[in-house]
């Protein structure tokens, strides 16, 4: 379900500083109740639970039209200054 992927990396990109990189480390994604294209409108909300300096902590919501929970995520992101380490990355074997 790539609203959930997307709103919990959205939530870890949030805390970056212009120019840096937000790599997902773990995602897991609960699917709770299914969807078609008659669902109607979803809702997917996302939460910032620890923004450390270097690892990022987010969890994601879908709801239905219904306000029933659809899915559940949570994440992680490694936080990457890329303008100190992008050099290095372009770099690596």
């Amino acid at each position: 379900m790539l609203p959930a992927r997307r709103s919990c990396c959205d939530r870890g990109s949030a805390l970056c500083v212009p120019g840096a990189l937000a790599l997902s480390i773990d995602l897991q994604i609960g699917y709770l109740r299914s969807l078609s294209t008659n669902s109607g409108p979803i809702v997917a909300t996302g939460l910032v639970i620890k923004p450390g300096r270097r690892v990022a902590f987010a969890r994601a919501e879908i709801t239905d039209p219904d306000g029933r929970l659809v899915a559940a995520a949570t994440g992680s992101c490694l936080i990457i200054d890329g303008r100190e380490e992008t050099s290095a990355l372009d770099h690596a074997p």
